[in-house]
């Protein structure tokens, strides 16, 4: 009896024994690393409990970039696999010569796992934004939730998922200053699902991803009353030319030319031209489908020629 009371009282020791090492190396890797930095600085740091992991918070943390971190919780499993985590809450800051934007709200929640091997490799990284405003920026966020996480589906692949809700624009931008209350400043909603294929792993201490392959399963907008959605696949050519079709479908097209004639982009005789066209495409919902087509540096809508194919980088 006294054998299996010590065996069950020892092996609640020896993990509290495991988890104070694993922090205390934690903790002191951290400060080495801060110390030795001249990207990075941080006010203060702090051991946390929390179950089955090591965490230390980091309080104040700011890179040369102008991004800076209330608190971030820097944390690895106590068991394999053994991924290094990054989690922040609010507020969030970015600062640049031009202007400082402030992230703050309800929830604002941030989280990046990295594998030790491949060295800095990165698992997933995830952005909960919950009720928040965007100073500097004018902008509020009821519901924001992206997410991009390893698959292999794709060379170097990674699964890309965005859902949005009710995203507030700021009320003064040149846009709605000449649409004159053709759309309100209000996107109701956006989701996005893909699969993004990589020319190279994405590392945490080089992250510039070059999407080599973008396969669309599904993606949505709703404005007002133009409902958007598409899919598709597309290729670039060493990153930047993109080749390939997206199948399009827009109910509430009208408000398109209605805003157009607003910017003074085409005339109102065009514009009425252009929806008699549109009316004849439409089905029986007003919903208009077409693909957009990428070829040859060149882009169509439907057996419409748009003009040159937008490049997805800057050439060197």
């Amino acid at each position: 009896m006294a054998r299996h009371t010590r065996k069950k009282i020892g092996l609640p020791m020896a993990y509290v024994l495991w988890w104070g090492i694993g922090s205390v190396v934690l903790y002191a890797g951290l400060g080495t690393a801060f110390d030795s930095s001249e990207d990075i600085t941080a006010s203060d740091r702090a051991i946390r409990f929390t179950p089955l992991r090591w965490t230390v918070r980091v309080d104040d943390l700011a890179t040369a970039d102008g991004l800076t971190f209330d608190a971030l919780d820097v944390s690895i499993p106590t068991t394999p696999p053994n991924g290094l985590r990054l989690s922040t809450k609010a507020p969030i800051t970015v600062a640049d010569e031009l202007q400082t934007v402030v992230v703050a709200g309800d929830r604002i929640e941030g989280d990046l796992k990295v594998n030790y091997w491949p060295f800095g490799e990165v698992e997933k990284a995830t952005v909960d934004i919950e009720d928040a405003t965007v100073s500097g920026a004018d902008v509020a966020i009821e519901a924001l939730h992206v997410k991009a996480e390893q698959s292999e589906d794709a060379h170097n692949g990674y699964a890309l998922s965005m859902d949005a809700a009710n995203i507030e624009l700021p009320r003064d931008l040149d846009l709605f200053a000449q649409i004159n209350g053709s759309l309100s400043n209000v996107i109701e909603s956006a989701h996005f699902e893909a699969l993004a294929g990589l020319k190279r792993p994405l590392l945490i201490q080089s992250a510039d991803p070059v999407i080599e392959t973008l396969d669309i399963a599904t993606a949505t907008m709703k404005w007002d009353d133009i409902e958007l959605a598409f899919d598709g696949k597309l290729t670039f050519v060493d990153g930047c030319d993109a080749q390939g079709q997206i199948n399009l479908a827009v109910k509430g097209w009208q408000t398109f030319f209605d805003v157009a004639v607003e910017m003074e982009m085409i005339e109102p005789q065009v514009a009425q031209s252009w929806k008699i066209v549109g009316g004849n495409l439409a089905d029986s919902e007003g919903r208009i489908a077409l693909p957009l087509t990428l070829a040859g540096q060149t882009m169509r809508l439907g057996p419409f020629p748009l003009g040159p194919s937008p490049l997805a980088c800057q050439r060197q």
